[in-house]
This record gives C-alpha cells, sequence and structure tokens, in this order.
C-alpha cells in the first residue's frame, strides 16, 4: 500500500500558479502638431514580452519605439524584448498627432512568459491619450487706458476711439505717454512725444496684437503759442526703429 501510494503522488503532475504581470500606460496629453510619447512599464518577473498595440490612424502617426524592438504597420505597433533572468520592462512608443479629440491606444493581443516559459498572469492596461487644439493667438490691440502728462485727452479715452487731441503751453515741449494695453500678450511702442514746435504735434500709440495685428492711437497735441512768437510747423511725427 504504501508503495501503490508512493508511485500514485510521483506520477501526478504538480499545478503551478502562474505568476503575476501587469503593463501599465501613460496617459500624456498634447497639443496637435506636435509628438507624444506614450510610456509602458510591464511588471514582474517577465522574461519575454510581445504585446501588439493598436491605435487609431486617424488621430496618430507612428514615429518610433524606444525599450525593445518593434514592427509595425498603420494601425498597429509590436512591442518585444527580452529579459532573462525575468524582471520589469519598459517601452516607449511616439507618435505624431493629427488631429484633436482623446484616442485610445490598446492591445490587440500578447505573449508574456516568466523564465520557464510559462505563460504569465496578465493584467492588461491601455492609454489615452488627449490632443488638444493649438492655442489661438488674440487679435486683441485695443488700449485699456492712455494719457499724456500734461495735457488731457479730448474726447475722453475710450478703448475704440483712436483720435484726440490736447492743449499745452508754449513752454512745454515734450510729454510723458501712459498707455496700457487690454491684453498683457499684446506689445505697445509709442513716438513724436518730444520736440514740440508751436502749433500741432502728433503722438502716435502703436498696439500690435498676439497675432500681428497693429492698430493706431494718434494725439494731436498743440502747443501754444509764445507771446513773442515762435517757431510753428509741429513736429515731424518720426516713427522710431522698432
Amino acid at each position: 500500500v504504501v508503495a501503490l501510494t508512493l508511485i500514485v503522488t510521483l506520477a501526478t503532475p504538480h499545478s503551478w500558479a502562474a505568476q503575476p504581470c501587469r503593463v501599465n500606460f501613460s496617459d500624456p496629453t498634447v497639443t496637435v502638431g506636435n509628438t507624444v510619447t506614450i510610456n509602458a512599464w510591464v511588471t514582474g518577473a517577465a522574461a519575454a514580452a510581445s504585446i501588439r498595440m493598436a491605435y487609431n490612424s486617424d488621430y496618430l502617426e507612428f514615429v518610433s519605439v524606444s525599450g525593445g524592438m518593434s514592427r509595425y504597420d498603420n494601425g498597429t505597433v509590436l512591442l518585444y524584448n527580452e529579459s532573462y533572468p525575468g524582471g520589469n520592462m519598459s517601452f516607449s512608443m511616439t507618435f505624431k498627432t493629427l488631429r484633436t479629440g482623446q484616442t485610445t491606444v490598446t492591445c490587440s493581443g500578447y505573449d508574456i512568459v516568466d523564465d520557464n516559459a510559462e505563460q504569465m498572469a496578465v493584467t492588461m492596461g491601455q492609454s489615452t491619450v488627449t490632443i488638444n487644439a493649438a492655442p489661438t493667438a488674440s487679435s486683441n490691440n485695443n488700449l485699456s487706458s492712455l494719457s499724456i502728462s500734461p495735457g488731457t485727452l479730448s474726447p475722453g479715452f475710450s478703448a475704440g476711439t483712436t483720435s484726440y487731441s490736447a492743449s499745452v503751453s508754449n513752454s512745454t515741449t515734450s510729454v510723458a505717454v501712459s498707455a496700457k494695453t487690454q491684453d498683457g500678450n499684446a506689445k505697445m511702442v509709442y513716438w513724436g512725444n518730444s520736440d514740440f514746435r508751436v502749433g500741432d504735434n502728433t503722438v502716435t500709440v502703436q498696439v500690435t496684437a498676439e497675432n500681428g495685428a497693429k492698430k493706431y492711437y494718434t494725439i494731436t497735441v498743440n502747443r501754444a503759442a509764445g507771446s513773442t512768437g515762435g517757431n510753428t510747423g509741429g513736429n515731424t511725427d518720426t516713427k522710431p526703429d522698432n
């Protein structure tokens, strides 16, 4: 009986539980037209991993893979690597983004084994890629405030009004210009606020929007004549090089 029991025990195959393995992916966000990299991590004692990833070619165009060998066709990337003894692996897939929206890169098949060439118990993830539209450059080329010193603008400042006038004494040959843009990304420059002659002088403020659109505000500053006359003709309103 003892001998029979021993024979039966030796003849019965052991049932080994498959080793666990998890495959995780990053979920990147990118601006359309740029490249995006999806990272993949194979955690567990994987000796060899072959993972077929499917992607939507309407959204993504394959560029390259790092971290192992790869093969791809339109819509599929095959990731492959070996590690003996078994251990963690990582891959990086790079794509060019083609259109806005969300798209997933999913596993369509895999073969992951341990050092004994046994199939592992795999928990497979997927990647969600968020592709945002490119930011639109602002066209706002308005001023939010405008004043000169000395002098008072007429009419009072309004962003939609681009022509103003002001009067200064004969002793005033220049004015300080204070102006601020509505959009912080807009640029502003002014000229013609010095070397006043008796009569009308033109001060110009140029506002350039983020998208390059320009708007001009002008102030006609009248310098009063002196008691003994004085020069006439106004300034030349020469735009600076910048």
